[in-house]
C-alpha cells in the first residue's frame, strides 16, 4: 500500500496481519507536501500500526508435540551453532526448531538468583524462580550429520548439562506473519498534554513475525515505544528511523523509544531516540537475544539504554552515541538488582563496542558464569553501577584506532565472504 504525500488521520489501529504487506509513504519528515503523515487521533492507547500474528501465548513456546530430543553434548559454549542430540532422526534440514534451556533450580542457584534480592521493607518481594526464566532460541537446521545438528545462528549462552538439561524441539510456527514492512512515514500522535497518556502507547509494534522491517519512519509523541519488536518476532531490521519526544509520565514502563520484548535476531541501525528513559532497550528477559544496536544515537535520555531484566543475552551496542544525557549511567550491561520485578542481571554475554558516553557513564559488569564487554569505548567506562558486581571485561577506554571500527559490520562481511 503506497500512500501519497499528505496527512491521513488514523483513529484506530492499522493492522498488517498477512504475509507480504508493505505500508509505505513518500517520506519521514513533517512537511505534508513532500511526506506522508499518519496523524493518530482519539484517546485509544492501542498501537497506530500493529503488524504480525495474534501472538497468543508465550513467545517461542509452541513446540510440536513428540519432537523433543535432549542435547547430549555436555557443555555447548556460547557462540556454538552445532551440538549432538539424543535422536536426530526427528529433524530435517530446514526445520524450524526451538533450542530450550529450562531455568532449573540448579541454574537459578548458579547465577545467584540473578543477584535480584528482595527488599521487603520497600515492598519489593519478587525473586527469580525456576521455570520463569527459560532460555529459548528460534533457529533453523542447516545440517544433520548422525546425531549432530547444525543451526543457522549460534546460541548466546552456555548450555551446561550440569545446570540444566537442554533440548531441541520442532517449532510450530502457525500464525507467524512474514515479509511485512513499514517505511517512509511520519507517525504523529495527538496528545492532550505533555503528561497525558490518553493516546497511543506504541507507534509501531510487531509481534509473531519473521523477516520484517521498518525503515525511514519517524514516530513522535507515543508514551511507550516508537518501534517495538516482540511477541515472538525474529529476524528483523529497523533502519534509519527516529523515535522522538515521548509524551506521558516519565516513570517505569514508559519512554522505551526503540526496543524488543520477546524478540530475537533484530538489527536496529542508524536510529535516533530523543527524550527517552530507556532509548534502546531489550525488555523481553531471557527470551531476548541476538539484538544489535548499530550506530544508534540517544539524545537527552533520562535513563540508560540497556538490557532491562532477567538475563537477555548476546546483545551488541556498536558505535552507540549518547548526546546531552540527563542521567548518570547512559548505557548499562549490568545488574539491576531488585529494581522492578526483580530485574537482576539485565544482560549476559553482551558487548559495548566503540560506544561514546557523552559525559555520562557506560557501566559494564560481569554476571555469574558469563561475561560482558566494553571495547574501545570513550568517556567514563567502569563496573560502578547501582548494585555491586565485578567489573566486566573493559579495555581500550578513550583510545582511538579500534580495528575493526564496527564489530557487527566486520562479522557481517566475514559471513558474506563465506557464502
Amino acid at each position: 500500500m503506497l500512500l501519497a504525500p499528505g496527512v491521513y488521520e488514523v483513529r484506530g489501529t492499522l493492522r498488517l496481519a498477512a504475509d507480504g504487506i508493505v505500508l509505505a509513504g513518500a517520506g519521514m519528515d513533517a512537511d505534508p507536501g513532500q511526506n506522508t503523515i499518519l496523524r493518530r487521533t482519539g484517546t485509544s492507547t492501542e498501537p497506530v500500526v500493529l503488524a504480525g500474528g495474534r501472538a497468543a501465548g508465550k513467545p517461542f513456546a509452541a513446540e510440536v508435540r513428540g519432537t523433543r530430543s535432549d542435547i547430549v553434548t555436555p557443555r555447548v559454549t556460547v557462540g556454538s551453532s552445532s551440538f549432538e542430540v539424543a535422536d536426530a532422526s526427528k529433524f530435517r534440514v530446514g526445520d524450524a526448531v526451538l533450542v530450550v534451556q529450562p531455568s532449573t533450580e540448579a541454574w537459578i542457584k548458579s547465577v545467584n538468583a540473578g543477584d535480584a534480592f528482595p527488599d521487603r521493607a520497600a515492598g519489593r518481594t519478587a525473586v527469580w524462580k525456576p521455570g520463569e526464566i527459560d532460555i529459548r532460541y528460534h533457529r533453523y537446521i542447516t545440517a544433520v550429520e548422525g546425531n549432530r545438528l547444525t543451526l543457522d545462528a549460534p546460541v548466546f549462552d552456555h548450555l551446561d548439562r550440569a545446570r540444566a538439561q537442554s533440548y531441541v524441539a520442532k517449532f510450530n510456527d502457525t500464525g507467524t506473519v512474514r515479509h511485512v514492512g513499514v517505511e517512509n512515514l511520519f507517525i504523529d500522535v495527538e496528545t492532550e498534554s505533555a503528561t497525558s497518556e490518553n493516546h497511543a502507547a506504541d507507534c509501531i509494534r510487531f509481534q509473531q513475525s519473521e523477516n520484517c522491517w521498518v525503515r525511514r519512519v519517524t514516530a513522535r509523541h507515543f508514551w511507550h515505544s516508537g518501534v517495538q519488536f516482540g511477541g515472538g518476532s525474529t529476524r528483523a531490521t529497523v533502519e534509519s528511523c527516529r523515535a522522538l519526544e515521548p509524551r506521558g509520565i516519565a516513570t517505569g514502563g514508559r519512554f522505551y523509544n526503540f526496543g524488543t520484548a520477546g524478540a530475537q535476531l533484530v538489527l536496529f541501525r542508524d536510529c535516533l531516540a530523543t527524550k527517552a528513559r530507556h532509548a534502546f532497550i531489550c525488555n523481553g528477559a531471557s527470551l531476548d537475544s541476538g539484538i544489535v544496536f548499530l550506530a544508534c544515537v540517544s539524545e537527552g535520555a533520562i535513563a540508560s539504554s540497556e538490557g532491562h531484566r532477567r538475563w537477555s543475552q548476546g546483545v551488541l551496542f556498536d558505535n552507540f552515541i549518547a548526546r546531552k544525557p540527563d542521567t548518570k549511567i547512559v548505557l548499562g550491561l549490568y545488574n539491576r538488582g531488585r529494581y522492578g520485578t526483580a530485574h537482576g542481571w539485565g544482560l549476559a554475554h553482551s558487548v559495548a563496542w566503540r560506544c561514546a558516553a557523552g559525559g555520562a557513564r557506560i557501566c559494564v559488569q560481569r554476571p555469574p558464569h558469563a561475561q560482558n564487554y566494553a571495547i574501545g569505548c570513550s568517556g567514563d567506562v567502569s563496573g560502578e553501577g547501582p548494585f555491586k558486581a565485578p567489573a566486566g571485561h573493559i579495555e581500550g577506554v578513550n583510545k582511538t584506532g579500534l580495528d575493526p571500527a564496527s564489530l557487527y559490520l566486520a562479522q557481517l562481511n566475514e559471513r558474506l565472504s563465506r557464502q
